[in-house]
């Protein structure tokens, strides 16, 4: 009895030991995921060459150097993946010269987190993570005109030469059109010529017919005329 008993105790002991385990990988997983930081920088002037940015996190303390910004309409971005377990990140805006404008780094909270977007705007010691903000906390709203890509640029070109493509099959068409219809109106006009030459030769023909005749006929009756007058 005191055996069976002790059989389930150790396998209770067991199953909670393996479900605490799976809590706990669990919990770490998600945890201390990958995170994806993206960093938007804000300047009055909308003035972003020669800006970078650099990001590292307590796992990967080198970081990536110096991201160069891509603008987006009025702001600029740059993107960093932090490393499995990370649970900070440093952000340090660099201008053209490789200073800190906007102060000493920054550190952010990633713990548990896929992503995080980070606000930083010119001339604010403080940053955001919900967008930028003034001196005062208030929201600065931006124009969010997107960035063309190079395959809305490639549909483009092809767009415009499929339509150059149209325009001058057109053109052929038109032309050999006129074509035809000037070579029918030669033909016509040939034709034409044609038979006014007929004409004119079988009149020539019929007048030259008849100017014979009477020819004849006056010879015929001086002939005879003259014969009456002999006898």
């Amino acid at each position: 009895m005191k055996k069976n008993n002790l059989k389930k105790s150790l396998i209770k002991a067991g199953s909670s030991l393996l479900i605490a385990a799976s809590v706990i990988g669990l919990e770490s997983s998600i945890a201390y995921a990958s995170c994806k930081v993206t960093a938007h920088y804000y300047r009055d002037d909308k003035t972003y060459d020669g800006y970078s940015v650099k990001m590292w996190d307590e796992i990967d303390t080198e970081g990536t150097g110096q991201i160069s910004f891509t603008v987006n309409g009025d702001e600029a971005i740059a993107e960093y993946e932090a490393k499995d377990d990370a649970t900070q990140v440093q952000v340090m805006i660099k201008d053209p010269d490789g200073n800190g404008p906007e102060g000493s780094p920054k550190s952010v909270d990633i713990d548990g987190k896929d992503s995080v977007d980070i606000y930083v705007t010119a001339g604010i010691e403080a940053i955001s993570t919900d967008g930028f903000k003034d001196a005062d906390g208030k929201d600065i709203v931006l124009s969010k005109e997107e960035e063309t890509t190079k395959e809305e640029v490639k549909e483009e070109e092809t767009k415009e030469e499929e339509t150059k493509e149209e325009v001058s099959d057109t053109e052929a068409a038109n032309v050999e059109t006129t074509t035809v219809a000037n070579a029918g109106s030669s033909n016509a006009q040939k034709d034409t010529d044609v038979g006014d030459d007929s004409r004119f030769e079988v009149g020539g023909g019929s007048v030259v017919l008849f100017d014979i005749v009477v020819i004849a006929l006056v010879a015929g009756g001086t002939f005879a005329l003259a014969s009456r007058k002999k006898k």
